[in-house]
């Protein structure tokens, strides 16, 4: 039977390259068949010399860096939790741990898989929960505790205890406390700013971390079939065309570029006239408008052209039209068909529609009600199947770069526009009838004639 402690072997899979593969002898053989940390050096020695331990300390960190080794807190045999780091760790993890501490306040279990996993934005590598002793044990850790008295609450076993809070402690999971129970954690000045689901998001989709993929991985590659494009319920009636600006002719007599740029403003005041369809309309294809690219001269192209950048040209964003008051067009909810530069009416109850507008109306000045707001939402399956770890971001940044293309055309044709920074997605996918988590609004937009 195993002591209790913690051991280190291989783990499976790692960053490819990095290190050399196979490991240099004895270093190959002790890692693969596992040892204790605490009797690694001693074996090294017994097994090889002096040079296998220099080897040994030299590679560490490199493998550490590659996710190749895993650290196992093992309980008389029992595995509890295992630790591949996924970044150079500051010093090698060790089996003891001394006075009382804590669980940070970022850190969050969560199944992956068949696996369930402590995580944590601020971790150095995935913990994975073996055993349900350990879920016991990080419950524990909400509050200051001791290995001792830890020890006392589970049941016997102050080698183990010890080892594992060793171990999430490299992880950097658990964090040593004070005599009031705070840790630096809490006491830090900037640390206290984050909101936990917004540092989860950042560090998630910009992480440091080799054991957690960020990019255009194309996991759903093999599925992307499988998913069908959503659409809005449709009114009985034909769509709505709208008229196509000279854009030549607009290029001419539009304001300077930087006068429009200096000159963006959010503005709350629409004036009792209201804007009208072919403002309207000359203000989506302005800003909203898709064009096919003929990539390779045969007229025909699955690409499509936007007027603001997006990541990897995923473009998931598709807009929606709330209209309270349009000179030309009834109060209801509208599609906006960017490739006919059309709008689609959406069987829409009227008051849930001025329910939406409510909910998401940015405050306006006194004396004025909202013409238009233009609704962004966000076809997920466009880019959730191509980038890993950064999609929703990617999501928000074209969000932002939408907002920014809406802003300066706007000033450019002397409308009144302000961004929306809140809303109900769940609200706004029943009214569309779609599933939220297929397609939900992600931003919107108010826009009216002064």
């Amino acid at each position: 039977m195993a002591e209790s402690g913690v051991y280190v072997d291989m783990a499976r899979g790692g960053a490819a390259g990095s290190v050399p593969h196979p490991l240099p002898p004895p270093l190959d053989v002790v890692l693969e068949r596992g040892c204790p940390v605490s009797g690694l050096e001693d074996l090294l020695l017994e097994v090889g010399d002096v040079e296998a331990l220099a080897v040994w300390h030299a590679m560490r960190p490199a493998l550490e860096a590659a996710c190749r080794l895993r650290y196992r807190v093992v309980r008389a045999g029992e595995s509890i939790l295992s630790f591949v780091p996924g970044v150079s760790l500051q010093a090698a993890v060790d089996t003891t741990c001394g006075g009382r501490v804590r669980l940070s306040r970022f850190a969050h279990v969560r199944r992956d898989r068949d696996v369930l996993v402590l995580d944590s934005p601020r971790a150095t590598g995935r913990v994975e929960m073996e055993a349900v002793t350990g879920v016991e044990l990080v419950a524990h850790l909400a509050t200051a505790e001791s290995v001792d008295r830890l020890t006392e609450r589970l049941g016997g076993g102050t080698e183990w205890v010890a080892a594992a809070i060793a171990v999430l402690q490299s992880a950097g999971l658990v964090l040593p406390a004070d005599d009031d129970g705070s840790t630096l954690e809490d006491r830090d000045v900037h640390a206290a700013g984050w909101e936990f689901h917004d540092l989860v998001l950042h560090e998630r989709s910009r992480s440091y971390r080799r054991d957690l993929r960020v990019g255009a991985t194309y996991r759903f590659v093999d599925t992307a079939g499988k998913y069908e494009e959503p659409g809005a319920r449709r009114r009985e009636s034909t769509t709505i065309p709208l008229a196509r600006p000279d854009i030549e002719a607009l290029a001419e007599r539009d304001p300077p570029f930087t006068r429009v740029l200096e000159s963006r403003r959010s503005r709350r005041f629409h004036g009792a006239t209201p804007i009208g369809i072919e403002q309207l309309g000359e203000f989506l294809f302005r800003t909203a408008r898709v064009t096919p690219l003929d990539v390779d001269g045969s007229g025909r192209s699955d690409a499509r052209y936007r007027l603001y950048p997006g990541g990897g040209a995923c473009h998931p964003l598709e807009v929606y039209v709330l209209v309270a008051r349009c000179a030309g067009l009834a109060p209801g909810c509208y599609h906006y068909l960017a490739d006919a530069h059309a709008l689609d009416p959406v069987d829409a109850d009227e008051t849930a529609v001025q329910s939406i507008l409510g909910q998401s109306a940015v405050p306006m000045e006194r004396g004025s009600t909202q013409q238009v707001q233009l609704v962004f939402t966000a076809r997920f399956h466009r880019i959730n199947r191509r980038y890993e770890g950064n999609a929703y971001a990617l999501v928000l940044q074209e969000v932002g770069a939408l907002y920014q293309t809406m802003y300066l055309v706007a000033t450019a044709m002397g409308l009144a526009p302000c961004a929306v920074g809140g809303g109900n997605a769940d609200a706004f996918a029943r009214l569309i009838g779609t599933d939220p988590l297929e397609e939900a609004s992600v931003g919107a937009f108010v826009l009216g004639r002064p």
